[in-house]
């Protein structure tokens, strides 16, 4: 499924500068690792904890990939 819309996205926009380039796929790095991370990390050690970070790092990525999308444009 990721690897389907990062197709899409990608096809159907491109950079206007180099923050439309190197920020949109450093994104996909980092989601790339933090899925691997969480294939052979223990779980958190309180669900507080999960909560926590689940927000935290939610948000970010959220403003990540919407910064990159200001740097992209649609392909007509």
């Amino acid at each position: 499924m990721l690897g389907a819309g990062l197709w899409l996205y990608a096809a159907g926009t491109r950079a206007r500068d180099r923050v439309g380039t190197y920020g949109f796929w450093a994104l996909i790095a980092v989601l790339l690792l933090s899925y691997v991370g969480s294939l052979f990390s223990p779980p958190p050690p309180t669900q507080t904890a999960l909560a926590v970070g689940g927000i935290i790092f939610g948000w970010l990525f959220v403003w990540w990939a919407g910064w990159g999308d200001k740097h992209r444009e649609s392909v007509a």
